[in-house]
């Protein structure tokens, strides 16, 4: 992210950093790693809450605890050119997490979590109402906690 651009100074992206690897970590520990006063702190991130960069604090949750071991990723081709309908339908759908409009040779990628194959078979049966369905069954994946920011653990060899 580039922090002239955004409006926001080096700190602040510091903070934000901080914030995506922990959201639960106080002020006051956040202000001792980066140099500022547990005050600074909160000002700064009220700030960028009021401004719209901070949308909110989730809970990460292990989709297997829950019973749902089968993460799919389902790319539809829309027979219209319609997305939003098929968003719309994929978010009322059990498991499903997200849809994205995408480009490319397809119209909508979804991400849903589910408790075995004939789940997935169902929805994916549900969703080739709206046009040609593929699916990828994930076997494994990582992530990373900090997105879109220069996080300087990460530059550390």
């Amino acid at each position: 992210m580039d922090a002239s651009r955004s409006g926001f100074d080096n700190i602040s992206l510091r903070i934000l950093s901080e914030l995506q690897a922990n959201a639960r970590t106080s002020f006051t520990e956040i202000g001792r790693r980066i140099g500022l006063t547990a005050p600074a702190v909160a000002e700064r991130v009220h700030r960028m809450e009021e401004e719209g960069l901070i949308t909110g604090y989730h809970a990460e949750v292990n989709p297997r605890k829950l019973g749902l071991p089968i993460t799919v990723f389902i790319q539809v081709v829309s027979k219209n050119g319609q997305c939003a309908p098929i968003s719309e339908f994929a978010l009322r759908q059990r498991g499903v997490i997200e849809c994205c409009h995408i480009t490319g040779d397809r119209d909508v990628f979804i991400k849903a979590a589910l408790d075995s194959i004939e789940a997935v078979e169902v929805l994916v049966n549900n969703l080739s109402l709206f046009g040609n369905v593929t699916t990828s069954i994930v076997l494994s994946s990582w992530t990373n906690p900090v997105t879109g920011i220069d996080d300087p653990r990460q530059n550390a060899l």
